[in-house]
């Protein structure tokens, strides 16, 4: 935390933000190695953003959320309308607490195909938070809040046991085994002990978990280190698969540094099949990489049938997306699986 006395305009605060960052952005060199450092700032001016030192200080704390929400590494200075969203989201981690409490989550499972011969290969575990006043609530309108207040680690929790108790409860009725996905943010992949959580599940040997390394990895990489192999993600039958490839801030040096062993290509790229080059360009590019490294690679977000024959020129047959199948509870998963 900063406090400047006397600058007496939004200007010459913002002059002085201006230099901090640039010095911030000058190299130097840390055992050998050039670092740069970025900084996210929020302000607030008194008198004008709060009557008191402590209201200018939590506004300030409310325009360095809105900050980092855009991807952080800049600057912003605290607004009226600001004070709204941060009430809705005091409101909305109470319901988030909640739902924990109560129950409200609804676990979904989208099956992931092989397109030459129809039959499902895996699935991917997603979540539903069934709001008792709004319905259905997609994970987009209330992870990246779980993720600043901490929920998340709960939320995670919650969703490997139900998904644990689900492979056991498909085991035990002698169902063929599928790896079932489950996305991790990056907060739970560096830090916590995923691996514990699966093997409560007690998988038979062929029958394992797919973590999809998603979410904001750059918020973590000083914490991570050169030499990081996400030790805590270890356990029978896990394997790492990282979600939204080549989007965000995933990236290829991922694919020496973690031991992965699948990359989703994102549906972003799957949307500019048929209409865009470049993106069908890319695929075939991200393809040959992954297949050099001998590595598993599926595409998600398949809605057409030119997508899948454009997949299937290049020779890629596991395919997730509404061209086959919606997110489903398990009693649709079944029929499905069953033909019926």
């Amino acid at each position: 935390m900063l406090l400047f006395y006397g600058l007496g305009c939004e200007e010459r605060t913002m002059a002085a933000v201006k230099e901090m960052r640039r010095l911030l952005r000058e190299p130097f060199l840390l055992e050998g190695y050039e670092m740069v450092i970025t900084a996210s700032f929020g302000m607030a001016i008194y008198p004008d953003h709060g009557r008191t030192g402590e209201r200018s200080l939590q506004n300030a704390d409310t325009a360095l959320y809105r900050v980092k929400a855009a991807g952080g590494n800049g600057w912003h200075v605290f607004d009226d309308s600001m004070e709204s969203c941060t009430l809705a989201k005091i409101r909305m981690t109470g319901e988030l607490r909640r739902a924990l409490e109560e129950g409200q989550f609804r676990p979904l499972y989208q099956p992931q195909v092989n397109s030459i011969s129809g039959r499902i290969t895996g699935l991917e575990a997603l979540i539903r938070w069934m709001h008792p006043e709004r319905g259905s609530i997609s994970p987009a309108e209330f992870i990246q809040l779980a993720e600043e207040t901490g929920l998340i680690i709960p939320i995670t929790e919650w969703v490997l046991d139900e998904v644990c108790r689900q492979i056991r409860l498909w085991r035990d009725q002698g169902r063929p085994p599928l790896p079932v996905a489950v996305n991790l943010s990056a907060s739970v992949f560096f830090h916590h002990p995923v691996g514990q959580w699966i093997e409560r599940a007690r998988f038979p040997p062929r029958c394992g978990c797919d973590a999809n390394r998603s979410g904001n990895y750059r918020e973590h990489r000083h914490e991570a280190g050169a030499g990081f192999s996400a030790p805590k993600l270890k356990g029978p039958g896990i394997r790492i698969a990282i979600d939204d490839f080549g989007t965000k801030y995933s990236a290829l040096s991922y694919l020496k540094r973690f031991p992965v062993h699948k990359i989703k290509i994102d549906k972003s790229f799957i949307d500019g099949i048929g209409r865009d080059r470049k993106d069908e360009a890319i695929i075939a590019a991200m393809i040959l990489v992954v297949e050099g490294l001998g590595l598993d690679i599926i595409a998600e977000g398949v809605e057409h049938p030119e997508q899948v024959d454009f997949l299937l020129a290049l020779g890629r047959s596991q395919i997730q997306g509404y061209y086959y199948y919606r997110p489903m509870e398990t009693a649709a998963l079944h029929r499905s699986a069953s033909g019926t």
